[in-house]
């Protein structure tokens, strides 16, 4: 296969395993895989930027722009520093959305990351409505390069599933030069013995990448609907101070900070770090082991449903469809989704339809 056919296999990779084998390839063309960071971008845009056709090589001016305003923002906090600037190494635990996008940002302030993530692969089907700064963010980063196909781009309610958003934070990170490591976790932390060394991280292999709550019998697609909450009716060590809030108090694990490693753990590596991101979400485990409390919100138990409804993007009538969303004032409008409902005595609260690769319909009933 030449380069260009093995970047357009990055390009067109649809899940965790195909984006990895696919840029490794790549880099392995290039004889690149021992670099880090920023160095990998420099590579590609050296190698392989004139290999490729117009349309592939389309994202590399606009992931160039992105490191130049950092390289000056950086430059701008760093002038009055004292001695020389070291980039650092990071380590991020949590492989979601935000984990992503803070290994993207640290890999453009010129860090070399390493994020870990449990899960080996996107299981998440829920859509979410986004901020417009958040839609341009995605688009600064590959949104449009990766998603080209995306029906919601210009739409006035931005509209995006949680896998894509993370298959293409997952592609920009790889371009630049972050090690992204599936079905790991964190199994404790090592201090320094000495001045001269840093803090590094025992990371061990989580079996199947999947976490415990599966249940048996159903196939992938099937189990993704029922992972992307957990149930949260029961929140063992919270306390609730508010009506709507509730704190998670916790006492420093002293094994977990002094490097104790259980007989039984599978240990694949252990990564030295000069920062470490914890983005593992609500249930992080590693929060507690580091002793940080963490207040949540906690509201009432209401009554949802949620429907995920296979999307045809070559048929006129589902692509040209809308998002839309109707709070519980559309009651008074007539036409509305609500208003209809209402009629055949159907009350909701809310109601909102996003398509992003599905039709994603979600409500919450009286």
């Amino acid at each position: 296969p030449t380069v260009r056919s093995m970047f357009q296999a990055f390009y067109d990779a649809d899940d965790v395993s195909s984006v990895l084998v696919s840029f490794s390839a790549v880099l392995e063309s290039m004889n690149a895989k021992d670099e880090n960071g920023l160095q990998v971008f420099a590579r590609l845009e050296e190698r392989l930027v004139p290999e490729l056709n117009f349309r592939q090589k389309t994202i590399f001016p606009s992931l160039r722009a992105e490191i130049n305003k950092r390289t000056e923002m950086v430059a701008d906090v760093s002038r009055d520093t004292v001695g020389d600037r070291k980039s650092g190494e990071v380590l991020i635990s949590g492989g979601g959305p935000c984990g992503l996008r803070a290994a993207i940002e640290s890999a453009l302030c010129g860090m070399t990351v390493t994020c870990i993530e449990k899960r080996d692969a996107f299981s998440h089907v829920n859509v979410l409505t986004l901020f417009p700064q958040t839609n341009g963010d995605l688009v600064s980063l590959g949104l449009k390069y990766f998603c080209p196909t995306h029906p919601v781009l210009d739409d006035p309610v931005f509209a995006l599933s949680t896998r894509q958003i993370q298959l293409v934070y997952l592609k920009t990170a790889c371009m630049l030069g972050v090690k992204v490591i599936y079905a790991a976790s964190l199994e404790c932390l090592v201090p320094p013995s000495n001045a001269d060394e840093r803090w590094s991280a025992v990371v061990k292999c989580v079996k199947n990448g999947t976490e415990s709550g599966s249940v048996k019998g159903l196939n992938n697609t099937a189990q993704s609907t029922l992972d992307f909450k957990q149930n949260k009716v029961q929140r063992s060590g919270y306390e609730t101070t508010t009506k709507c809030n509730a704190v998670e108090v916790t006492q420093v694990d002293c094994d977990f900070v002094s490097g104790v490693v259980p007989a039984q753990s599978k240990v694949i590596a252990r990564i030295p770090f000069d920062g470490l991101l914890v983005a593992e979400g609500e249930w992080s485990t590693t929060t507690r082991s580091l002793g940080f409390n963490k207040t949540i919100d906690q509201f009432g138990l209401a009554l949802g449903l949620v429907i995920n409804l296979e999307y045809d993007p070559k048929d006129k009538a589902q692509r040209t469809t809308r998002p839309r969303l109707e709070s519980g004032t559309s009651v008074l409008t007539s036409g509305s989704v609500l208003h209809q409902l209402s009629d055949q005595n159907v009350t909701m609260e809310a109601i909102a339809y996003l398509k992003g690769e599905t039709h994603y319909i979600a409500a919450s009933i009286f």
